[in-house]
């Protein structure tokens, strides 16, 4: 436990809140979860596949957080080209991508040491590379808030267990966030799993909301940082996609767990914890089930093979059952098939004629049926 007072908003106590017999439950999911995530049998062959999808997931479940609307496609590209991002909207994503790659590093840097430092330059420099160049809010990357008289910062609302007025005050953000960095590495904190530290980091992080705006994409990234410094990459990065789906909870219990620091200290964080540890438990199980899936592509794949070399499929044929084993639905418009480039070049010199041959052969072959303008995959 630390006790600070601050000079203008009162007395602030980052503890733990919670007795671990209580969580032992929610922390054994995890560790099963991640065990069998991790001993997939193709794991080793799917993991920079899965790595792009998760991360795909949470860029752009953490900008959906934020308001904005890009859509899989367009943040699976913006992985591939950040450079090119051109206005907000992608340069949101294109910086958090930059301020994963910095975290990386990060995290590396400390591979021997048993926890991760959360420092104030690591939070500061997080939130310059994820804000820079965004002119949608007054951002002031680095820069802690200083509110002047009459403007106050209010986080919440009433429908979500109420308004915080976090601390108004740069002079007692910066006494927090130093008393935060500090108690991210006490002792103390060193004893703690490391799933429960990252929400424990998470949550004091959002208590401070230390700058004007971009306070929840620190706050999570800071989460993820400690996950995968303690193991946990294959799935830390796909956590925004619970957040985002449980945001009306996420506030609530926050809320509740302020509130709670008055009447029961020792327990009072319980709540956001259980949270997110659920939380955890749920991206591991959807990133499990995305894991299957990549290996049953490839095993599909390796069947195609076999087939193309049987000649029982022609190439064209190949490429089509390829892309409809990638896709994650079952069914599959016509016209979005007729949208791509590679498959409309497959038939650009053929007859209509043999493009309904391979269609039937496909059909025959059970892998899908055609009805109108609607593919449905047999998998």
């Amino acid at each position: 436990m630390l006790k600070i007072e601050t000079f203008s908003s009162g007395p602030f106590t980052f503890q733990l809140g919670f007795a671990l017999n209580t969580l032992q439950a929610y922390t054994s999911q995890i560790e099963l979860g991640h065990r069998m995530l991790t001993r997939l049998p193709a794991y080793s062959r799917i993991a920079a596949k899965l790595e792009k999808d998760v991360l795909v997931s949470g860029v752009k479940s953490t900008d959906t957080i934020e308001g904005g609307d890009i859509t899989d496609e367009e943040a699976s590209d913006l992985i591939e080209n950040a450079d090119a991002a051109s206005d907000n909207r992608e340069l949101r994503i294109a910086n958090l991508l930059k301020a994963y790659e910095y975290l990386d590093q990060y995290v590396a840097s400390f591979k021997e040491s048993l926890i991760l430092p959360i420092t104030e330059a690591l939070m500061r420099q997080l939130h310059i590379i994820a804000t820079t160049g965004l002119t949608d809010s007054d951002y002031q990357p680095g820069l802690y808030r200083d509110n002047p008289t009459g403007m106050i910062t209010k986080v919440g609302d009433q429908d979500h267990g109420g308004i915080y007025k976090p601390p108004q005050a740069r002079a007692d953000i910066a006494t927090l966030m130093q008393a935060l960095a500090e108690w991210s590495s006490s002792e103390e904190m060193a004893t703690v799993p490391a799933y429960i530290r990252a929400a424990l980091i998470h949550y004091y992080f959002e208590r401070i909301h230390p700058f004007n705006d971009g306070n929840g994409r620190i706050g999570r990234l800071l989460e993820k940082a400690v996950l995968m410094h303690a193991g946990y990459r294959g799935w830390a990065r796909g956590l925004d996609k619970y957040y985002l789906d449980h945001i009306g909870d996420y506030y609530t219990l926050f809320n509740q767990c302020r509130k709670a620091e008055r009447t029961t200290p020792e327990n009072c964080n319980e709540p956001f914890i259980k949270f997110a540890l659920l939380g955890m438990t749920d991206t591991i199980e959807r990133i499990h089930e995305r894991a299957s899936q990549i290996a049953g592509q490839m095993l599909a794949l390796a069947y195609l093979g076999d087939l193309l070399r049987e000649k029982k499929i022609n190439p064209r044929q190949h490429e089509i059952l390829e892309y409809l084993g990638a896709q994650r639905t079952k069914t599959v418009s016509m016209h979005k098939l007729n949208s791509q480039r590679w498959y409309r070049a497959l038939y650009s010199e053929l007859s209509p004629a043999t493009k309904s041959r391979d269609w039937a052969g496909i059909e025959a072959l059970g892998f899908a049926s055609r009805e109108k303008d609607q593919i449905t995959i047999h998998k």
